[in-house]
C-alpha cells in the first residue's frame, strides 16, 4: 500500500520571551511517500526522540514533558489519507 499523505500531531513546546507554552502542533507532510506503515512509523520515531531530545536539553532547562502523553502522540496520532 502506497502512502500518499500523512497528518501527524506532536505534543509540542515552544520558548516565548522565556515562558515555557505547551501547544498541539499538526503538520502536513503532503510530500511524505513510503512503502509500507513500517518505515513510515520509523520515521515518525526518528523525528520524535530528535524533538523530544531537543526540548530536554534546552538552555532554558529542560521541559515539562508529559512522557506517557508524548508518546501516545506520537504513536497514535497519525492519520493517513488515503
Amino acid at each position: 500500500m502506497m502512502i500518499t499523505s500523512v497528518f501527524l500531531i506532536q505534543n509540542s513546546i515552544r520558548n516565548d520571551h522565556n515562558q515555557w507554552r505547551k501547544k498541539m502542533t499538526v503538520r502536513w507532510y503532503d510530500t511524505l511517500r513510503f512503502n509500507n506503515s513500517e518505515e513510515l512509523s520509523a520515521q515518525i520515531s526518528q523525528n520524535f526522540v530528535r524533538w523530544k531530545t531537543r526540548m530536554q536539553t534546552s538552555p532554558d532547562g529542560p521541559a515539562h514533558i508529559d512522557t506517557e502523553s508524548s508518546v501516545s502522540y506520537a504513536e497514535l496520532f497519525l492519520m493517513v489519507a488515503e
